[in-house]
């Protein structure tokens, strides 16, 4: 279900923010569609810009790096409006990204459990750059470990939802909802 946190004014556009593989580019592109937005993927543009995937960059230069390109990609948003953009998991721990999605737009939270983000995210180990190698307790760490150091963030979005507890298309319904 939803859950509304402190929203002051309703805004034309829209941030997902979660953790990776919470699904926020499938709830993303439906959400898009039925509200008649724009959708953009953070991570698809960093490696457009780029030139390379999100793993090379990782490999190549480095996280920090990487999250100058995401800042940079980020603040191309200053100036664009109805547009709903599907946000990497980090994206709102870094710089000011999270002030800067509150001020722009309406921030959701997709949040799934620890154990499901294991199972989603064991399938996915050779896509994923900061999980490459990872054994089942290393990942099981890391999921746990990256989760309390980004919930202060995730916390702060203007609505929280879980990824479970309905189904892509309820979800899209009720935030579409609330949005308008």
């Amino acid at each position: 279900m939803l859950k509304q946190m402190e929203l002051t004014a309703k805004k034309s556009s829209i941030f997902l923010i979660g953790f990776m593989g919470a699904g926020k580019s499938t709830i993303g592109k439906k959400l898009a569609h039925r509200l008649g937005l724009t959708f953009f993927d953070l991570d698809k543009l960093i490696e457009a810009k780029a030139g390379c995937s999100i793993s090379d960059i990782f490999k190549f230069l480095g996280e920090t790096a990487f999250r100058e390109m995401e800042q940079a990609c980020l603040q191309t948003f200053q100036t664009k409006d109805h547009f709903l953009l599907a946000c990497g998991g980090g994206s709102p721990c870094f710089f000011d990204n999270l002030g800067f999605m509150k001020n722009k737009g309406l921030v959701v939270y997709v949040d799934l459990q620890e154990s499901v983000l294991f199972e989603r995210l064991s399938k996915a180990k050779k896509i994923r750059p900061s999980i490459v190698g990872m054994d089942e307790k290393q990942l099981k760490e890391f999921i746990s470990n990256q989760l309390k150091a980004r919930m202060p963030f995730y916390e702060q979005a203007d609505l929280s939802m879980s990824g479970l507890s309905i189904n892509v298309n309820g979800i899209v319904e009720q935030i579409a909802q609330f949005a308008h």
